[in-house]
């Protein structure tokens, strides 16, 4: 199991404080990680970025997919998203 060394515990609180934010050392009870990833892939005929003429979509050999990793500390929850598209709009149906 990885811990935190004295020496990245006063890292963390230096720059915490060099934000303005509040450091509390967390423990592994308040400790917390979520993985999830759901299928983004648009509707065949739908229009695709991509080029300087408008490209409509034909098929799909790929699922596209949008991936999440959260992360819980007890004080504080930020997530990492990782999307295949390189834009998605609001009115996209999931394919699921």
């Amino acid at each position: 199991m990885n811990t935190l060394s004295h020496r990245d515990d006063v890292k963390l609180a230096a720059a915490s404080a060099e934000l303005g934010l509040a450091y509390r050392k967390p423990s592994a009870a308040d400790f917390r990680v979520g993985f999830a990833q759901a299928d983004s892939t648009p509707p065949v005929g739908r229009r695709r970025a991509g080029n300087y003429t408008e490209l409509i979509s034909t098929g799909v050999s790929d699922p596209l997919m949008t991936k999440a990793m959260v992360v819980q500390d007890g004080a504080t929850t930020f997530a990492f998203v990782g999307n295949d598209l390189c834009s998605l709009s609001r009115d996209c149906e999931p394919a699921s």
